[in-house]
């Protein structure tokens, strides 16, 4: 299932365009609305303003926020407060890279390890297949998705993504 998804997302790439990271997390944000209001949660933002643009699919890489930030909302789910959802972007040597960070209970070391592998969950009714597309979805965009899990302390996912060169006028 995983390397057909590959190979589709190889196929598509013609439907890649020019845009801003920045504008993609804002226009996600509404799709999570719920998920976010049923956890009394409220993603905090740190976009670096100016963050130079990326080629990529819009849709898609809504469809691994979604994943990143609903994943994050179930982990903090029945948490004591504080609890906290943070998603900060930011460029650097060519890149964009976006973090989206909570404080749940991280996950376990043997979990961290194969966190990516398809029908790899902890959720008792999860499937194990968010985690293995939105990895093949980015990199399928020239990029990267790894996981840092603090253990108690929560999940940054790291999505390191190429700028597109800006030509000068």
């Amino acid at each position: 299932m995983i390397r057909r998804l590959r190979e589709f997302l190889r196929k598509n790439e013609a439907q890649r365009e020019t845009v801003d990271l920045n504008t993609i997390v804002r226009e996600t944000l509404p799709l999570v609305r719920r998920e976010l209001q049923d956890q009394g949660l409220q993603a905090a933002l740190a976009l670096e303003e100016d963050l130079p643009p990326i080629l990529a699919d819009p849709v898609q890489l809504q469809q691994v926020l979604v994943n990143l930030i609903k994943n994050s909302c179930d982990a903090l789910a029945g948490r004591p407060e504080p609890r906290s959802l943070e998603i900060r972007s930011r460029s650097y040597d060519g890149r964009v890279l976006l973090d989206v960070c909570d404080n749940g209970p991280g996950l376990a070391p043997e979990v961290s390890r194969r966190l990516f592998q398809p029908y790899t969950t902890t959720k008792a009714d999860g499937m194990g297949l968010g985690l293995a597309i939105c990895r093949s979805i980015v990199e399928a965009h020239g990029g990267r998705l790894a996981a840092d899990s603090r253990p108690g302390a929560g999940v940054v996912f790291h999505i390191d993504l190429p700028a597109v060169a800006v030509e000068a006028a």
